[in-house]
């Protein structure tokens, strides 16, 4: 049994929103030149800037002025006529992601020689990140006793949400 962790390599990065089309293309040719190299799965995400407002993400209880809040356009350091992009990619293990970006980053076609820039390329932020083992977290909800008990009162508290609704969630 592989026990093994994926492991997910992040960016962020602003785009010019009319270079939209032109990122997508860059985008698939990325993917496949990942996957060749040992990824399993790529998410590329363009940033909703009509979608929900920070402060829908926070209990009401606790809930700031949107301004308050950060966002990706921010983070990423977009100007006015840029959107963010968050990218993902996940490996198998860190392992295989270290000896598959190395192809990748020597691959010819990853230098985009052919191409105009779509994007700043020194303005991208990168990182790699382990995921969270979230499963140990439903198997104590669907036990019973005092620590279920103590999840059903904590859930709602750290999410705003209803107990029933918590532990549905989780399970």
């Amino acid at each position: 049994m592989n026990t093994a962790l994926p492991y997910i390599d992040c960016y962020l990065v602003p785009v010019p929103r009319a270079n939209r089309a032109a990122y997508e293309a860059l985008a698939r040719l990325s993917a496949a030149v990942v996957k060749e190299h040992g990824a399993l799965r790529v998410l590329e995400c363009w940033a909703d800037e009509a979608g929900p407002q920070a402060d829908s993400y926070h209990a009401e209880a606790v809930r700031q002025d949107a301004a308050d809040y950060g966002d990706f356009r921010r983070a990423a350091g977009a100007a006015a006529d840029e959107t963010a992009v968050l990218s993902f990619v996940e490996w198998p293990d860190k392992a295989t992601r270290d000896a598959g970006m190395a192809k990748v980053t020597a691959d010819p076609r990853m230098l985009f020689d052919d191409m105009p820039p779509v994007f700043d390329g020194r303005r991208l932020i990168a990182g790699g990140f382990l995921p969270m083992p979230l499963e140990a977290t439903a198997v104590w909800i669907s036990g019973s006793g005092k620590l279920r008990q103590l999840v059903q009162r904590l859930i709602p508290i750290l999410h705003g949400t209803k107990a029933d609704d918590a532990i549905a969630m989780q399970a």
